[in-house]
């Protein structure tokens, strides 16, 4: 959850990212860069979440120090094809931070970076890679998916969308009340089609949403992030379910720290990210 959930505040680091920046690039004609999406969602779905989810973690699942054992000490150096992928994340980490400049998109550079590393030549696989994986998590991984492909394939998560648009008084509604409504309509969608299905979506209903609420497109579509980063289940998020499986942890506890992370994280977090947005003037 530590190396899962905080990293929707940074634009390349999972599917639902992707997903936005290609919908917002096809619908607007120019995707949000890594600076602006860092700036406006790190500070409070990346920082605060990531400290809310220690204390969560810490709260539901307390410890006790192991006895003391002789282990042998890590090694302080790094083998050479540490240092090689250390040195390859570090140009990727530089091309996204500086994509402003250069005009590369993200999404391009990560993969660059993944075709690197698969190939052969780099050291960076197990001599049979294949061997080591378990294909239970892709199966499961694909039904999800799948799951998510059908609802917007068929047009139901298009329909459910526009339901639940047509209930809510946006256009009456306050700046900050707009943002929750926004927020919790890609929040409750995600439990339909999982979360790479929502950006594809939402994002195209942006331009109609900016008119009715007053913000700019690139306001609307990005309360996605806030939405599809609270995470209600498991099952919403493939990447969360691969981890799962491979440790063998329980799904029932996992459920049980998405919820609790996911009802404090709207109660404590989406005030202070509507603040931050004001700030910033996107709202």
């Amino acid at each position: 959850m530590g190396t899962f959930l905080p990293t929707y505040a940074i634009l390349p680091a999972n599917v639902p990212n992707n997903v936005l920046m290609g919908a917002a690039e096809a619908v607007l004609g120019t995707p949000p860069t890594y600076s602006d999406y860092l700036l406006l969602h790190f500070p409070v779905l990346g920082l605060l979440k990531t400290l809310l989810l220690i204390g969560v973690m810490l709260w539901l699942f307390p410890g006790q120090a192991p006895a003391h054992t002789r282990e042998p000490k890590p090694s302080l150096y790094l083998a050479a094809p540490e240092r090689w992928l250390a040195a390859l994340l570090s140009v990727a980490v530089l091309l996204w931070m500086t994509d402003a400049w250069h005009g590369i998109s993200p999404a391009w550079i990560g993969m660059g970076v993944a075709l690197v590393c698969l190939f052969p030549g780099s050291r960076l696989l197990a001599e049979k890679p294949l061997q080591s994986i378990s294909f239970d998590s892709f199966i499961y991984v694909a039904g999800i998916v799948s799951l998510g492909a059908l609802a917007y394939q068929s047009g139901l998560g298009t329909l459910v969308a526009g339901g639940l648009l047509s209930v809510l008084p946006l256009r009456e509604a306050s700046d900050a009340a707009a943002f929750g409504m926004l927020s919790a309509l890609a929040m409750l969608l995600g439990t339909l089609v999982t979360l790479p299905g929502i950006p594809a979506i939402l994002t195209p209903m942006a331009p109609g949403l900016a008119e009715i609420t007053g913000w700019s497109p690139e306001a609307v579509y990005m309360t996605q992030v806030v939405g599809f980063s609270t995470v209600l289940l498991p099952y919403q998020a493939p990447p969360l379910i691969v981890g799962i499986l491979a440790a063998r942890i329980s799904l029932r506890e996992t459920a049980r720290l998405c919820l609790v992370t996911a009802l404090l994280s709207i109660l404590l977090l989406w005030p202070l990210d509507s603040l931050w947005w004001q700030w910033l003037g996107w709202l």
